[in-house]
């Protein structure tokens, strides 16, 4: 799995998840679905198919709750699941000059995510980071 290891811009992460859905060949829809994994709200149980547009990915993305504290797109083969989560407003001190951010987490195969860490290594200064899936998914689940 690929993931940020610190929050990016709201601006950064919408362009990297359509950085994700590019390199997918993801062109008009996208399936969404709200994501508790952290809360231990293990599997999906709706999602819907959205339009891949920055209206309808930004809408998913602030439907998150106290439950489900983030939204994984993926394409109806599920040749890659991306956790993606904004912070919350509430969270935010505008006054302060804070800027909403958020993370993301990017699950396939090897060598996809070998191809899209170096496309988005090479397009951002991001501090990436490449774990197993089997070992992140156990440490945020605890």
């Amino acid at each position: 799995m690929l993931r940020s290891n610190y929050n990016v811009t709201k601006q950064t992460l919408l362009s990297v998840i359509f950085d994700v859905f590019d390199l997918f060949s993801i062109c008009e829809h996208i399936c969404a679905a709200k994501d508790g994994f952290e809360n231990g709200l293990f599997g999906v149980m709706d999602y819907e198919k959205i339009v891949a547009n920055e209206e309808s990915v930004l809408r998913a993305l602030l439907s998150c709750d106290e439950n489900y504290d983030a939204v994984g797109f993926f394409d109806e083969d599920l040749s890659f699941y991306l956790r993606a989560s904004l912070e919350p407003h509430e969270n935010i001190n505008l006054e302060a000059g804070e800027e909403q951010s958020g993370i993301f987490e990017l699950y396939a195969c090897d060598a996809d995510i070998e191809r899209i860490f170096s496309a988005l290594d090479e397009k951002y200064d991001l501090f990436l980071i490449k774990e197993g899936s089997k070992k992140r998914l156990l440490d945020i689940s605890l």
